[in-house]
């Protein structure tokens, strides 16, 4: 078995880090939601394209935004088909993205 040394951080944390990394989360509780349904390792794999290129540490592009990532079509399946009763849009009443489509 292997020994991993990297701490368990909280949903809080993972913000943090996300934020740290140049992702900009304006909304905590949208990414609370989001963080706690799908997890932050799962999550990160879509952050890739939103990378800095030819860095060794994770840093967004500047610009990069969380729906950025969330607005994925793929993402948002996701999460709709694994959690159809936990998505964002039937927790908030008349929520709905920029271009007025009701997000997931």
């Amino acid at each position: 078995m292997t020994d991993f040394h990297k701490p368990a951080h909280s949903i809080d944390e993972q913000i943090q880090t996300l934020r740290d990394r140049g992702l900009n989360v304006p909304d905590a509780d949208r990414a609370r939601h989001f963080l706690a349904n799908i997890s932050y390792f799962r999550l990160s794999a879509y952050t890739r394209p939103f990378y800095q290129p030819n860095r060794a540490e994770h840093r967004f592009l500047q610009g990069s935004r969380f729906d950025d990532v969330l607005n994925g079509r793929w993402l948002c399946s996701i999460v709709t088909r694994r959690y159809p009763d936990r998505t964002w849009a039937s927790r908030q009443p008349g929520a709905t993205s920029r271009s007025g489509v009701t997000p997931c």
